[in-house]
């Protein structure tokens, strides 16, 4: 992995800006962030469907259907028995039949707010109220005469008195009227407040049934769904408040579990109640008992829906049970037992809903699958510490990965990432698919990737900002590696402000630039020089160095810097090894210009310097400043008056060890009092073994052991001998032997001073 960079701080922030903002946006939980949380989990549902058969209670092993079954007045019972409504004697003989089919308790989602027009007894007040308009239609039916006319509703009535119905009331916001439903059967509170009216769902009032109906019935129940048919019911309120608070009426599903137990009342446990209180300290719902079931509620009484989706198995048609024959023998079965719902799944009944596993169902259905959930106590809850773990979660996930990005550490935190995505989207789906519990993914989950992903964008536009002027600022000078590992870590390769360094400089000057070229015209100059200068430039880069810049026909370069580089000293040797074979294959193009043989002389030196971005404040260059790097250029200067090509420092002679190199001289440049070594290079580790190199350097040592002991004598003698010896790679020992023989010979006549030390003092650059 490498060193642990520096931390960016400006993404760290922006980072915990964006978590924040995410904390904020799902702790108001407005309702676009609840409809996404309420679509996953209704996903969830569909994904994993509460099972509809459930363990026989005698043998477990057994999967049996639930105790319940909707009748539905569906199309087809609409067009064989007629429009809707139906003669309250059609639901007297449903009543009837189901009962003596051994139905527990018939529970109607189905309103009866007016008389049955079609009852004679409706029809006599017809007449009596609109006089001789019906007395045609009426002297039609022959029961008109009798004292007391059939009234269909009071043969419902009874129907309903004798045996267990449930009715429904529909609670509504529409203005209140003087109707009200009849006060509900006793619902019990275990705790304080004693009214929890003011915590419930509440209505001006409700739209109930007749009086001679309500009155017989066992029970009463709300059948209020959602809002509207549009809206997703995903919740069910389980009790509601109608009249301004007055009274608290158990839903239709709660009050037929009630009627087919033989339970007296219902009992809600408030959070006093229970023990248990919430943030605030507010006493709120917890649970509904009813009989022998217990049903876990919301703050304000609802209960969420685990749908197990429709089942044929649940629905047996109304024109099944109405036929003129009775019930076959295998729909009596099927009734006998079960608690029944009786309902419309026809479309011009309007009681279709929309569910997590339905787009279109009769909201019958849903009164019925609360039921079966209730019955199996398979619900789903959401736990009190719930939105503690989803902000610890998304807290601890958004600071995770916005650290591993600032750090730069982009593969470990797209890694964190997809981590902390699938335990947070693995963890929401395992608690409810395991535990029942809804704890959503939806938060935590944009609470890691969004931080991620405006941070990881921020640096990578600020990245490619500075990927484009580290290349613009290094493109000609460095070669396509080096700037790909400054683009990587500029912090540890650049250096803004300047700082020190050892480098090992280099200065390349074309020898007679000025004879070679006075007499071409200047698109031949610039030809010359492109000509000349591209492939050594090619040279430096390919050894990783750094083009400092271009002086007409004079190079200037360096190694490690901007880049830290390794054996630098060895790099800018081995670049003098490859300038001679750029020469070499210049040489037939240069024949071809008309050009006399070009050479070129090398001058390297390593040493502190002061490298970074420098200039006037309109304009900065990367460069490189110091007593190393003039010694390098002096160094070029001194090929001239030694005949070599090429001369360096001690310093980088000491650092490239593996080089065939010929100690010259000790030379104090122009400019400088402090000697310094001068070596050439001969060639590469294959002449530091060659025989030949071997013995001319021997040579050599002992002519300047000699030359230094002012043995004047056997100095000029070894020189001599060194005059024939051919060249050795790169280095011609003639031109050196000439300028030390003249030298000793200026010796020979006018003696150095006492304390002597050998060294040449230069008089020229």
């Amino acid at each position: 992995m490498g060193r642990l960079k520096r931390i960016d701080w400006l993404a760290v922030l922006l980072g915990l800006v964006m978590l924040l903002g995410v904390g904020l946006v799902f702790a108001d939980r407005g309702p676009q962030v609840r409809a996404v949380e309420e679509a996953v989990f209704d996903q969830y549902q569909r994904w994993q469907p509460r099972p509809y058969l459930q363990p026989d209670p005698n043998n477990p092993e057994v999967l049996v259907p639930p105790p319940v079954l909707v009748v539905d007045i569906d199309e087809e019972s609409l067009r064989e028995l007629g429009q809707w409504p139906w003669p309250r004697y059609y639901m007297a003989e449903l009543v009837w039949r189901l009962r003596d089919a051994g139905a527990a308790v018939i529970a109607f989602d189905v309103l009866f707010p007016e008389a049955d027009r079609t009852s004679p007894a409706e029809q006599a007040r017809a007449y009596q109220r609109f006089g001789e308009l019906y007395a045609a239609a009426v002297q039609a039916f022959e029961g008109m005469n009798q004292a007391t006319p059939i009234d269909h509703d009071v043969i419902f009535a009874d129907a309903i008195n004798r045996n267990p119905v449930v009715l429904a009331m529909s609670a509504t916001n529409s203005p209140p009227d003087d109707r009200l439903p009849r006060q509900p059967k006793g619902i019990g509170i275990s705790g304080e407040p004693t009214d929890i009216s003011a915590v419930v769902d509440d209505y001006y009032g409700a739209i109930i049934n007749l009086p001679v109906l309500s009155e017989g019935a066992q029970g009463i129940g709300a059948i209020s769904l959602a809002a509207d048919a549009t809206t997703m019911v995903r919740t069910v309120p389980m009790v509601v408040a109608i009249g301004g608070n007055r009274w608290v009426f158990p839903s239709l599903a709660i009050e037929a579990l009630r009627v087919a137990q033989n339970a007296q009342s219902h009992v809600i446990k408030t959070s006093v109640g229970s023990g248990q209180t919430d943030f605030s300290d507010t006493p709120v719902m917890v649970s509904m008992k009813t009989g022998g079931a217990e049903v876990p509620l919301s703050q304000t009484g609802h209960l969420r829906v685990r749908y197990s989706g429709a089942s044929s198995e649940r629905v047996v048609s109304a024109l099944d049970l109405l036929g003129p024959d009775g019930l076959s023998p295998e729909v009596a079965e099927r009734v006998s037992g079960k608690i029944i719902f009786v309902g419309s799944s026809a479309a011009g009944l309007f009681d279709i809903r929309q569910t997590p596993m339905h787009h279109r169902i009769a909201g019958v259905h849903v009164h019925a699958e609360i039921a079966e959930q209730i019955i199996a106590q398979d619900f789903l809850s959401r736990p009190n510490d719930a939105v503690a773990v989803e902000r610890l979660m998304t807290a601890i996930g958004g600071v995770i990965v916005v650290l591993l990005i600032a750090y730069n550490l982009p593969v470990l935190g797209f890694g964190a990432l997809t981590i902390l995505l699938a335990v947070i989207l693995g963890g929401s789906w395992y608690a409810f698919s395991v535990h029942s519990l809804l704890l959503t993914p939806v938060g935590p989950a944009m609470g890691v990737a969004l931080p991620y992903f405006v941070v990881t964008g921020f640096k990578y536009f600020r990245s490619e900002r500075s990927r484009r002027e580290v290349t613009r600022q290094f493109e000609h000078f460095v070669s396509p590696d080096v700037i790909e590992e400054i683009i990587e870590d500029p912090e540890r390769h650049l250096t803004p402000g300047g700082a020190q360094r050892e480098l090992s400089i280099m200065f390349l000057d074309v020898r007679s630039f000025s004879t070679i070229t006075e007499r071409m015209e200047p698109q031949e100059v610039i030809a010359f020089v492109n000509t000349l200068l591209t492939p050594l430039t090619d040279a430096i880069l390919e050894n990783e160095g750094t083009i400092d810049k271009y002086m007409g026909d004079a190079v200037m370069a360096f190694w490690n810097a901007p880049r830290e580089t390794t054996n630098h000293e060895a790099k800018a040797v081995r670049t003098v090894l490859t300038f001679n074979q750029v020469m070499e294959d210049l040489r037939p193009k240069f024949a071809e210009m008309g050009l006399p043989e070009i050479k070129i002389g090398i001058g390297i030196n390593t040493g502190e310097c002061s490298v970074g971005n420098m200039g006037s404040l309109k304009r900065l260059a990367y460069s490189c400043v110091g007593d190393a790097v003039n010694l390098a250029a002096r160094l070029e200067g001194q090929t001239k008056t030694y005949g070599v090509g090429n001369l360096i420092g001690s310093s980088t002679a000491a650092g490239a060890p593996g080089f065939a190199m010929i100690e010259l001289d000790s030379v104090a440049v122009k400019g400088r009092t402090q000697p310094e070594t001068v070596y050439t290079i001969a060639g590469d580790s294959v002449f530091l073994v060659d025989p030949i190199f071997k013995n001319l350097e021997l040579q050599l040592i002992g002519a300047r052991a000699a030359f230094l002991a002012q043995n004047w004598e056997v100095a000029a003698r070894i020189y001599g001998e060194v005059s024939d010896h051919p060249t050795v790679g790169l280095f011609d020992p003639k031109p050196l032997v000439q300028m030390m023989l003249t030298r000793i010979s200026e010796y020979q006549v006018t003696p150095p001073p006492p304390g002597w030390d050998g060294v040449y003092v230069a008089t020229t650059k």
